[in-house]
């Protein structure tokens, strides 16, 4: 896969001109070129180095797909040893970062400011399938890597994105100790008279959180989880304005697309692959609400307009996101990763899972 390259502007002409560019698909192995907003041709990716960042800022959020700095939603991320990197709010090395790791990575000039990892879910296992598991009442969908190694009971956190019902689509799993605590990413949504994010139901209280990203942390042994505090939190880490561009599922119906992100997308401009995947370039405000979504097709490696237009980006492997296996910091092949241990004991560069624990 060739990487994107960043510009200075990557962002700033979607944020003022929503609706966003409709990107072609790396699936059927389409030329990339320039993205026209609304169809009018302009580019959201070749301006000059002398505009600022606009609105506040640019992030995006996706799954590492490889590194050399790193690959997110195929746009190649300069970072450096001194970059602040954490996992779970926990500081860590950039050495700590894997294929399949899910980050919120704060720009600047084009390059990495901040770098969060982050887990959709966190905690003890309650069932597993041949196809997945459920861990908090989160569904998880672990079709794409090899899960072959959890049972019921252990503990794990999950990295992963999810589709419009609210299962989460596992990047990869990491095992983790009762100890290091459990919690619930998402965004709440309005299920009847309920509020849940996923299967969990939460309380009246977290009205005030509908719509914003979410962060729900639980104490409690064994299956016996209660919860004990549920905060808002930022999309990317530093962004309190700006343009982001996401990685996400969605469902089309009735002319618009309901993104796994609980928002809503003009259907008519927007491309997903056949199983709903896709990127979008949205607008956040207040650092955890996500409005106005953008149009990004589903390039498996595709994320933001390559600068000048070119050539494909390559198709996809036959994992879709590249082998985890044959690059650094990967997993086993075929998938985004499998059993791993724990964030402070990662594995070397050339792809062998740490320690279990």
């Amino acid at each position: 896969m060739t990487p994107v390259t960043i510009s200075r502007r990557l962002f700033l002409l979607a944020g003022v001109s929503l609706p966003f560019a409709v990107a072609a698909s790396a699936v059927a192995q389409q030329a990339i070129g320039d993205h026209g907003i609304g169809g009018s041709g302009l580019s959201v990716a070749n301006g000059g180095e002398g505009e600022d960042q606009g609105i506040g800022g640019t992030g995006i959020v996706g799954t590492i797909q490889g590194f050399g700095s790193i690959i997110v939603n195929g746009v190649h991320i300069p970072f450096n040893m001194s970059t602040p990197v954490s996992i779970d709010g926990k500081r860590a090395s950039t050495n700590a970062m894997q294929i399949g790791h899910i980050v919120r990575v704060l720009l600047m000039g084009g390059r990495a400011q901040r770098i969060m990892i982050v887990s959709e879910v966190q905690g003890r296992i309650d069932r597993m399938s041949r196809n997945g598991m459920a861990v908090l009442s989160q569904d998880i969908d672990t079709s794409q890597i090899d899960a072959a190694g959890f049972t019921t009971g252990g503990h794990v956190a999950v990295f992963g994105i999810r589709k419009p019902d609210g299962t989460i689509v596992a990047r990869r799993i990491e095992r983790r100790l009762a100890s290091d605590g459990s919690h619930v990413r998402g965004i709440p949504q309005r299920d009847g008279a309920r509020i849940r994010i996923g299967g969990l139901a939460l309380e009246t209280a977290s009205r005030r959180l509908l719509g914003k990203q979410t962060l729900v942390r639980f104490a409690g042994k064994g299956n016996r989880q209660r919860i004990i505090r549920m905060e808002a939190e930022a999309v990317v880490p530093g962004l309190r304005r700006g343009i982001v561009n996401v990685e996400t599922y969605g469902r089309k119906e009735r002319g618009r697309v309901t993104l796994g992100l609980g928002i809503l997308a003009p259907g008519n401009r927007m491309q997903l692959s056949p199983d709903g995947h896709g990127f979008v370039d949205i607008s956040v405000r207040d650092s955890s609400r996500m409005v106005a979504p953008g149009t990004g097709a589903d390039r498996r490696g595709g994320g933001p307009p390559r600068n000048g237009g070119g050539t494909p980006s390559g198709p996809p492997s036959s994992s879709g996101w590249g082998d985890p296996g044959s690059g650094p910091r990967g997993g086993p092949s075929g998938g985004f990763g499998g059993p791993e241990g724990p964030p402070s004991s990662p594995g070397p560069r050339g792809g062998t899972p740490g320690p279990s624990r």
